[in-house]
């Protein structure tokens, strides 16, 4: 094993010692078994059920396409077992995708038992460092973790090396439409604008969305706009609750607060009141 693999696999046994609930770095005890390579037919490797839904950028999968076509597949993929024939990617979704689109029938792959739990964890410390990877499919892992494993938001903060307010925001992307998280995932749309949108409702979304394609918004720019509705909206509650509040209708002129009663009667009552 070279020094880069030690140090990662140094570096993932202390981490998960600390943070899994089963310790996933015992199933890489045994070197001989872990760099064990084997060709596997690539139809009998199925996508990751987590990330199934998560789509890829195009721009991402044609440099993969290339890197391929020139130098094959060096890097071997991580697969678990599903049954007696089948196997499941853990690691190297967009090569075992570029595999499948360029018509390569076996692929070089680890095979090893993990359990849903460890499994997660792996694929999130795998993307911790993947300049290719996309919010969303770091988003969907901590949600599963969270969900299903009851990880709290601090401890995936410190096992992507992240603020426990990064992980927040980065879950809320899950909330944002589908059409939406579509965007991000294949690279249409920013992380940071669509940070920005988690805080409307559907309808202003696509409104700021449409802004953001046709006028081409920056992410601050975005930001601000998204902070004036929100003031905007604010404001027209505030406005709505105190005419309820005093029967009562009130429109701002200039510098101006014009109030008109029903009668003369609630007036009075308004001045009165203290």
């Amino acid at each position: 094993m070279n020094k880069d693999n030690q140090i990662l696999k140094n570096n993932l046994s202390s981490l998960l010692k600390k943070f899994a609930k089963t310790n996933v770095i015992e199933k890489f005890d045994d070197v001989n078994t872990l760099y064990n390579v084997v060709n596997l037919e690539t139809n009998r490797i199925m996508d990751n059920k987590v990330l199934k839904s998560v789509e890829i950028d195009e721009k991402t999968l044609s440099n993969f396409e290339k890197d391929i076509n020139y130098h094959g597949i060096v890097t071997p993929l991580l697969v678990r077992p599903i049954n007696d024939k089948d196997f499941e990617i853990i690691t190297g979704r967009k090569r075992l995708i570029c595999a499948k689109k360029l018509h390569i029938e076996n692929v070089p792959c680890i095979i090893h038992e993990f359990s849903d739990e460890d499994m997660l964890l792996y694929m999130l410390y795998s993307l911790r460092d993947d300049e290719t990877k996309s919010a969303i499919e770091s988003a969907t892992i901590c949600k599963e973790l969270c969900k299903r494993f009851h990880y709290t938001q601090a401890t995936l903060a410190d096992i992507l090396d992240m603020s426990r307010s990064q992980i927040t925001n980065l879950i809320r992307l899950l909330k944002l439409p589908k059409k939406i998280q579509k965007d991000v995932s294949k690279g249409k749309l920013s992380y940071g604008h669509a940070r920005a949108l988690t805080s409307l409702n559907e309808e202003q979304i696509y409104m700021v969305l449409e802004l953001i394609y046709s006028k081409n918004l920056s992410v601050r720019d975005t930001e601000y706009f998204v902070n004036e509705l929100k003031s905007k909206q604010n404001y027209d509650e505030l406005m709505s609750n105190f005419q309820k509040r005093n029967n009562l209708k009130a429109k701002i002129t200039g510098k101006q607060l014009i109030l008109s009663f029903k009668t003369k009667k609630d007036m009075k009552m308004f001045i009165a009141k203290k």
